[in-house]
């Protein structure tokens, strides 16, 4: 754990981070949140604490007082995300980087962080974290490429957007993965050559407990396997959900 001074602490603290690319105005109340770092958050041992900073909403707080930051970045977030990071390293601060831009560029990301996440963070953040605070952080951690058609994936942590203001937080990712491989595309490369769905069971449960009838997937391809999207939708026709997602013509 990186020693801070001046500031006494009982657990390990961790920063993410979303980085903003342009400044928005009241546009940016009819933003979605980062639903992967809500994950990320949410496979955080308990041990951490943990805060998220969205940049389209929030100044970046003084840093100094984390152990950690983790920063999530598209391509099209690569240079302020770059920028961040560069600034926090400067200070003393240790970087881990992960989202897709890391993932298809690991080693233009090292040039800025301290350790890469390649892949889905699930698998490897309390082995990062581990390590992390055992001194002996990694380059970079792999998640393995899965070769089944189950996801398992975290409820995201919500209350971690406490004070900010969405269009919804209502958002659940239900598969992820893709059998097409287009030559445009990094989904099959990166998260696996089928669909694979959570558990629609667990689904359906993580979708009662919001207090609105409105969800939106954020899928590459919520209908891709219609046969497994069907108890999906199905259960919600019960609960008399209202969702949006996106899809390929397809499922037609």
């Amino acid at each position: 754990m990186q020693d801070n001074p001046g500031h006494q602490q009982t657990a390990p603290r961790l920063l993410l981070i979303y980085p903003a690319t342009h400044k928005l105005g009241w546009v940016k109340y009819f933003q979605l949140p980062s639903l992967s770092l809500q994950q990320v958050a949410a496979v955080t041992p308990p041990h951490w604490e943990v805060t998220l900073v969205d940049e389209s909403q929030d100044i970046i707080p003084c840093c100094r007082q984390f152990d950690l930051v983790g920063i999530t970045a598209m391509t099209h977030q690569a240079t302020r995300a770059y920028e961040i990071a560069d600034k926090l390293r400067s200070e003393g601060v240790p970087v881990i980087m992960g989202g897709m831009h890391p993932t298809v560029m690991p080693e233009e990301a090292l040039a800025h962080a301290d350790a890469v996440v390649v892949g889905e963070a699930e698998t490897v953040m309390a082995k990062l974290l581990d390590d992390f605070l055992g001194g002996t952080l990694a380059k970079v951690y792999r998640a393995p490429i899965p070769q089944d058609d189950k996801l398992f994936a975290p409820w995201a942590r919500r209350e971690i957007l406490e004070g900010k203001r969405y269009l919804t937080t209502q958002t659940v990712q239900a598969s992820r993965g893709c059998p097409y491989d287009c030559s445009f595309c990094t989904v099959t490369q990166y998260f696996g050559n089928r669909f694979r769905y959570r558990d629609a069971a667990d689904i359906l449960a993580e979708i009662r407990s919001f207090p609105r009838k409105l969800v939106i997937f954020l899928d590459d391809n919520f209908l891709g396997d219609p046969e497994k999207a069907r108890p999906i939708l199905e259960g919600m026709a019960e609960l008399g959900i209202r969702w949006g997602s996106q899809t390929s013509l397809r499922f037609a």
